[in-house]
């Protein structure tokens, strides 16, 4: 096959996402405590309350994990007595530690000398679900587009975030490789929007009941780019 373009997924494909999801969430808890103690005085079964409240009223969220987060603090503070406004504002400041913390990822060793190869001959974008930002990660140089499920208002596995790859590098679906380590939002996803995924298996995980591209590491991707091309 002819490929011209290759799309990554991001968390847990180029960097570990829990160790960076912890310390954000962990930033994002002292600023909370320092400048709306309440908060912490809520139980935890409030806060449950409320994320399962935000989560069931405002469903049209689910694919904006910026947007759902932030609705969940504002919401929060709400009940913790805080006016509308103050709920907004310390919802967006609390937010704004956690996004600055959420980007403060650290690329897995073989990624960087790997985009840095493959940028030099095709187009590389990012889908993610999630709201990792590749550009202003330390692999931001290497992605011509970056494509989150906030932006086409679609998750993987829907095909949306797939199309909108073609669209803004103006190439097919058949020239088109999608990497990641979901079978579900990667894999599939990618077969149903007419890419070829190359499954990221690092975890070792109990392969699917049809033939998928495979690698356990980054560094076994060119050799495979390579046979399909020859393919």
């Amino acid at each position: 096959m002819q490929i011209r373009l290759i799309s990554f997924d991001l968390d847990n494909t180029l960097w570990d996402t829990p160790s960076v999801l912890i310390k954000a969430a962990q930033g994002m808890q002292e600023w909370i405590s320092k400048e709306a103690p309440a908060y912490d005085r809520l139980s935890t079964e409030k806060h449950r309350e409320i994320h399962t409240s935000v989560y069931t009223n405002q469903p049209e969220l689910v694919h904006d994990l910026s947007q759902l987060r932030l609705a969940v603090l504002t919401r929060t503070f709400e009940v913790c007595g805080y006016s509308q406004a103050n709920a907004a504002q310390l919802a967006h400041a609390a937010f704004g530690v956690f996004y600055q913390l959420r980007q403060q990822v650290v690329p897995y060793p073989e990624a960087d000398p790997l985009l840095a190869k493959l940028s030099t001959r095709y187009r590389i974008v990012s889908i993610t679900n999630g709201n990792a930002d590749a550009s202003l990660s330390p692999l931001g140089k290497y992605f011509d587009f970056n494509i989150t499920a906030a932006m086409v208002g679609e998750m993987k596995p829907a095909p949306e975030p797939f199309v909108k790859a073609t669209e803004l590098t103006n190439v097919k679906p058949a020239e088109s490789v999608h990497i990641g380590d979901s079978l579900k939002d990667d894999v599939e996803g990618a077969r149903n929007a007419g890419f070829t995924p190359i499954w990221f298996n690092e975890q070792g995980e109990e392969s699917p009941n049809y033939p998928v591209a495979t690698v356990s590491n980054l560094k076994e991707i060119v050799g495979l780019l390579e046979q399909l091309e020859a393919g």
